[in-house]
């Protein structure tokens, strides 16, 4: 993939930012103590078929996929018309995994768009998914409405099963059509779990600009202390998920197969 720097953020996040967006979803889900939690997914065609890659905690426990319209119901988030879901599996490692739908949805990212090699030194990547921290409650109209959200980063640490990635302490926002910096994050990024970490380069052919989007991989920790996220690169989730084309799509809840079960990052 070339090298992204070349884009400015303003040129990102005007002309580019918004157009991920649609390849992302937000998943509610319940944690290990039964907890409501928000998650997000990617979209990914394969061979014709649906999936939502993301992170395998994420789906562990009742996985709801939240369409455009959904509501809070006994203190549990729900789409008022729920996805089927065919399928899921998860990483028998890895906190990585998919869902696999019935129903395609508005966008997809395709098998071409999965980049599958470690990034360059010093290329920046963004983050995309739906912070907990950006929920917007009216409670006259007893409605939710669930924002999603980027960051920029570049890479701390790139393994094999993982990348460490910097998660900033400030950054940029629009606020009434201007950009205002000094904007604090939050400490813990909750619902960014299982979203999807991007690539994007600008290149020329042909005297053409080209614009590319690419999914390097799948967001499922972070730590508070050292300011950083860690990334399933895509090729394990990719590697998985061919394989579940193989078998019937209504074998429901199993593990990926895979050749050879790396260390848990």
């Amino acid at each position: 993939m070339a090298d992204p720097l070349a884009l400015t953020f303003q040129e990102v996040w005007n002309s580019y930012i918004p157009d991920l967006y649609k390849f992302v979803v937000p998943i509610a889900h319940k944690d290990e103590h039964g907890k409501e939690c928000l998650g997000s997914g990617v979209f990914v065609n394969l061979s014709g078929r649906h999936f939502i890659a993301t992170a395998a905690h994420v789906i562990k426990d009742d996985p709801r996929i939240l369409n455009d319209h959904f509501y809070l119901q006994n203190g549990c988030l729900d789409s008022d018309k729920p996805t089927r879901m065919l399928q899921k599996r998860a990483h028998p490692v890895l906190d990585i995994g998919f869902l696999e739908i019935a129903d395609q949805p508005r966008a997809e990212m395709t098998q071409g768009q999965l980049h599958l090699e470690i990034p360059l030194p010093g290329s920046t990547m963004f983050v995309i998914g739906h912070p907990v921290c950006r929920i917007e409650r009216d409670a006259k109209r007893r409605e939710f409405i669930v924002n999603r959200s980027a960051f920029g980063t570049n890479a701390i640490d790139l393994q094999n099963d993982y990348w460490k990635l910097a998660y900033p302490v400030e950054g940029v926002c629009v606020e009434n059509g201007a950009w205002k910096y000094g904007e604090k994050f939050p400490e813990t990024p909750h619902g960014f779990s299982g979203g999807g970490c991007f690539g994007i380069s600008k290149t020329e052919r042909a005297g053409l600009e080209v614009i590319e989007y690419k999914l390097l991989g799948i967001q499922y920790s972070w730590d508070d202390v050292g300011r950083w996220v860690k990334v399933v690169p895509i090729e394990h989730w990719l590697d998985g998920a061919l394989k579940a084309l193989q078998s019937p799509s209504q074998q429901r809840n199993m593990a990926f197969t895979v050749s050879s079960p790396t260390a848990q990052p």
